[in-house]
């Protein structure tokens, strides 16, 4: 990805690809907000970047802002279940237990095969 971001300095697609890997393969949030805040910066609209930046903060520990942005992802991508996953862990450290339980569980009846919610649901 840093080949393309060489090529394409502006390709929001190949920053947040590279920020959310890092978020996820490394645990880096420091390395990767830079990449992330270049893809929020060229794309601001774009929900997959909105849920992958709203991620970041919430790792950060700015769970306000991680709820403004993943509010947007979910608003914009509908039911998916990573992004069910990542609100609901928000709305939890927002103090909002009984709202993120609610929308894990509706996101399993929706996707029961989801990984991601049965892990929220089960070690919030």
């Amino acid at each position: 990805m840093r080949v393309v971001i060489a090529l394409r300095p502006t390709d929001a697609q190949a920053y947040n690809f590279l920020g959310y890997s890092l978020l996820l393969h490394q645990k880096d949030p420091a390395q990767a907000a830079p990449y992330l805040e270049k893809a929020i910066e060229y794309a601001p609209e774009d929900p997959s970047i909105q849920d992958s930046i709203g991620w970041l903060y919430h790792l950060q520990g700015k769970q306000k802002e991680a709820l403004h942005y993943l509010e947007k992802a979910h608003a914009g991508l509908g039911d998916d279940p990573e992004v069910l996953a990542h609100l609901g862990r928000v709305l939890w450290h927002l103090g909002r237990q009984q709202e993120a339980r609610a929308l894990w569980r509706r996101g399993l009846q929706l996707h029961p095969n989801s990984p991601q919610l049965h892990e929220a649901l089960m070690h919030p």
